[in-house]
């Protein structure tokens, strides 16, 4: 899906920061930075553009009454929506002249505000007397945390003093050179220098967006596990089955070849009773298995669509299953000499 930012090639460094006692530090670590050939852009922010939620409630106007809204906040400078490719609908960028005291916001604050169209929100202002913040300019709305949750109003500040990460958007891989673990080891170096004794921690971004699914893909395993597990005993059941059905319909069997039965009529007779059982499972599995899945994606805002397609394969892939399970002993009791069927006991 389109989340409404870029996420390749982008490392989130951890940066070491006392909220009563800031310091310059990572602004000389981005002016040493900046030199190395292997980064595209830096940003100073307190956390990615899809994080862990932190917000605050601010006030604003409309149609004349005052109300109290929940706010998503993210903390960052300039380079932050050009590094993340976030639109900018409306209005201005951060720079670097810009308090705490300005904000760009996303279409559903614009919105919740009261605004049909981006730009009328620019130039407006929330809270009230000296906490007023004014409104910079409008971005695209995109996703702040999980598929699971709605896009929420949301407001970029910027030259915050909770400015914990670096965003650093490395330039993409020559084929096979392995350039970006060579400038993370040289950007490990500049870090050392400045912040010694203290962790390298970075993370590419893509993979943080990964760690909001790992539930799911737990999930997955378990339920691919399972599935193969109840697939295996249910094919050893149904061989289990037709080994005993045909034994006991040996002689018939021989019978109808002497008569002229073609093998593949023999295999016919002998399939399509079980044939005829694992489609009712199926008729019976698939309204369950929609069920399950559409009350399973309701808890995401963001999902991809139910398709029918998906229950009808998966009913003919078992059905396929069925019929290979059923050709190993069905076909090798019809291609069997009647007379050894048919010998007196």
């Amino acid at each position: 899906m389109d989340m409404g930012f870029k996420k390749e090639n982008i490392v989130t460094l951890t940066i070491p920061f006392d909220y009563f006692k800031p310091d310059d530090k990572v602004k000389v670590l981005v002016n040493e930075l900046k030199t190395l050939p292997g980064i595209d852009r830096l940003s100073i922010s307190g956390t990615p553009a899809i994080s862990g939620s932190m917000s605050s409630t601010y006030k604003i106007q409309k149609e004349g009454k005052e109300y109290e809204i929940n706010v998503q906040i993210r903390n960052g400078d300039s380079n932050f929506i050009p590094l993340f490719g976030i639109t900018l609908l409306a209005g201005r960028n951060l720079n670097i002249a810009d308090s705490t005291k300005v904000f760009l916001i996303n279409e559903s604050f614009a919105r919740e505000m009261g605004y049909a169209k981006p730009v009328q929100a620019v130039g407006q202002y929330i809270g009230r007397d000296k906490d007023k913040i004014l409104i910079a300019g409008v971005v695209k709305d995109f996703n702040l945390t999980s598929s699971r949750s709605g896009i929420l109003p949301m407001a970029l500040r910027g030259q915050s003093r909770v400015n914990s990460a670096l965003q650093i958007s490395l330039k993409p891989e020559s084929a096979g050179s392995g350039n970006q673990k060579k400038t993370i080891a040289t950007i490990e170096k500049h870090f050392k220098t400045i912040y010694p004794g203290n962790d390298f921690i970075y993370k590419y971004y893509d993979q943080t967006i990964e760690n909001f699914y790992l539930r799911e893909q737990q999930l997955s395993k378990l339920l691919n596990w399972s599935t193969g597990l109840s697939v295996f005993i249910s094919c050893l059941g149904l061989l289990g089955l037709v080994i005993y059905t045909a034994n006991q319909r040996q002689k018939e069997i021989g019978i109808r070849k002497v008569l002229g039965a073609s093998i593949t009529q023999v295999v016919n007779l002998l399939s399509k009773d079980f044939l005829k059982l694992v489609l009712v499972a199926c008729i019976v599995a698939i309204p369950i298995a929609w069920w399950a899945c559409n009350d399973w994606l309701r808890d995401f805002p963001f999902r991809a669509p139910l398709s029918a397609w998906i229950f009808f394969a998966g009913g003919a892939g078992l059905i396929m299953i069925a019929f290979l399970i059923l050709s190993i002993k069905t076909i090798k009791s019809a291609a069997a000499n009647p007379v050894d069927s048919l010998r007196a006991e």
